[in-house]
């Protein structure tokens, strides 16, 4: 069962996402992250490389997820930097390797001059996976998702003119299945950003993309990426902890708050972003697995 189907169960799901090692110790620390979460989770995401080894890498880790025969594979893509033709052939790779989720995403920022051949926006993937899969298969197969951006609606005072929502809108008419939010840590940041996308006409569900939030400096560093500041009431009882047990569990606590929240306002999944650690994505998969029984 694709992922797009799995959304339409009654209960929620549970997924994690993870990326390709870049040293023999993160070889080891992913191993260990698939070994203790892939039996207790519906999906697995496996983020993309951004050239040449780096999305062979990511090519051997989804390999490696599909042979453990367990859930299905959502591989990201990103169009930034590469041409349609070696598109097709990555594309093409996934599906011969037995693919069928996908993360249909723009990208970072490519250096260089831009290939003549080559994609500027998420819509324009999801249209070409969308050709592919006519060419290929001549029937909906493929659950494609995208990348829906909650956090910097607060601070557009029109819903309507906050980009990211024009854009989910034109993903989902290129023939998107279903969104996964970037991070949030306030719950009322989804909710207005699924009800604004409901107005708009997107009614693909949303998948909630939650961090967990017991590494203070892992979330400052997050920050900074993505701009999307992390609540001062959340580092204020990190920072206060000075034992690590402690500190886990005073984060484990929050990020269950959060995860009970974005369940109560109707999320249909909860995608937990791992950094290739499974101790803290753990104790919130098992948060999702009794939420059911709690409502």
């Amino acid at each position: 069962m694709g992922v797009a189907a799995l959304l339409h169960d009654a209960a929620p799901t549970v997924s994690i996402e993870v990326y390709p090692p870049r040293s023999p110790a993160g070889e080891r620390s992913l191993k260990r992250t698939l070994d203790h979460l892939v039996e207790r989770v519906d999906f697995v995401s496996v983020t993309h490389g951004a050239a040449g080894s780096a999305r062979e890498t990511t090519r051997e880790v989804v390999r490696d997820v599909l042979a453990r025969g367990e859930v299905p594979v959502v591989a990201h893509l990103t169009c930034l930097g590469a041409g349609a033709r070696a598109l097709r052939r990555e594309v093409g790779g996934l599906l011969d390797d037995g693919v069928r989720d996908l993360l249909a995403l723009r990208g970072d920022t490519h250096e260089g001059p831009p290939d003549p051949d080559g994609l500027q926006r998420a819509d324009q993937l999801v249209t070409l996976l969308r050709r592919i899969e006519e060419e290929r298969f001549d029937r909906r197969v493929l659950s494609i998702g995208v990348a829906a951006a909650p956090g910097g609606l607060r601070h557009v005072p029109d819903p309507w003119a906050y980009g990211d929502l024009q854009a989910l809108r034109a993903k989902r008419a290129a023939g998107a299945d279903l969104g996964f939010t970037q991070v949030f840590f306030d719950v009322e940041d989804y909710t207005r950003y699924v009800d604004s996308a409901r107005e708009l006409g997107v009614d693909i569900p949303v998948v909630a993309g939650l961090v967990p939030l017991t590494d203070p400096r892992r979330l400052r560093r997050l920050e900074e990426l993505t701009g999307v500041p992390v609540p001062a009431r959340v580092l204020d009882v990190l920072d206060r902890e000075t034992d690590d047990a402690r500190r886990h569990a005073a984060g484990t606590a929050m990020g269950t708050e959060l995860v009970e929240q974005v369940l109560a306002a109707g999320a249909p999944g909860v995608h937990l972003y791992t950094f290739n650690q499974h101790a803290a994505a753990g104790d919130l998969v098992d948060v999702v697995r009794v939420a059911p029984a709690a409502r």
